[in-house]
């Protein structure tokens, strides 16, 4: 709405003169940095994109654009509000992941390989969308979905970790235990985790979740 709102007053400006009234010296950045701000999906996207031209990070050049075109504060102070909120919903899930358990016991297999298979038993649930501002009942029911399509993709061996047996979900300091059809399964108990990791120069390292 508000980048759509930004659009349609631009139509009435003289973009080779508004840079002073913006507060930029040239006109080259600020028409670089406008660009960038009209061009981004959402407003959440611009104030949490890290962008800064030495003169305003996102959100400055975005207040400043905003008074300049004589758009309502209350219209920027809403689209900023939410998207402070989607920020701290997103977050929520930042620790957030689903662990899939194959009862593995190591044999021979080297830990390098190991540890650069890590990544295939973990799935993070970090910046999912189609789980946020959801009830913990609707966020279980989704992964329920998930699990069961996980599992059908890969019903007969999860890389070197061997056949899968369960998924183990860490939600919110929780943990939930589903079976192979996505079933919840309150009377699971909950299996230990092992990580497999390597180590360089006393560094130790082990795959990305994701």
């Amino acid at each position: 709405m508000l980048i759509k709102t930004i659009k349609e007053k631009l139509t009435t400006q003289d973009i080779s003169s508004l840079h002073k009234k913006v507060g930029y010296n040239t006109s080259k950045k600020f028409i670089e940095t406008l660009d960038k701000l009209i061009s981004t999906n959402s407003i959440y996207d611009w104030i949490y994109s890290g962008h800064y031209d030495l003169v305003y990070n996102s959100k400055d050049f975005l207040t400043k654009l905003c008074e300049v075109l004589d758009i309502s504060k209350s219209l920027l102070n809403d689209e900023i509000n939410k998207a402070v909120e989607y920020c701290k919903e997103e977050e929520r899930f930042k620790s957030s992941y689903i662990f899939i358990n194959t009862n593995f016991k190591r044999k021979s297999e080297p830990i390098f390989a190991l540890a650069l298979c890590e990544k295939f038993r973990n799935i993070s649930l970090y910046k999912k969308e189609d789980l946020l501002f959801k009830s913990i009942k609707e966020i279980l029911d989704i992964l329920s979905n998930q699990i069961k399509s996980h599992y059908e993709e890969n019903i007969d061996k999860l890389s070197i970790w061997g056949k899968i047996v369960s998924y183990q979900v860490h939600l919110f300091d929780k943990t939930y235990v589903f079976d192979i059809n996505g079933k919840l399964r309150e009377d699971e108990n909950e299996v230990f985790e092992s990580k497999a990791t390597i180590s360089i120069n006393n560094k130790e390292f082990i795959s990305k979740i994701f």
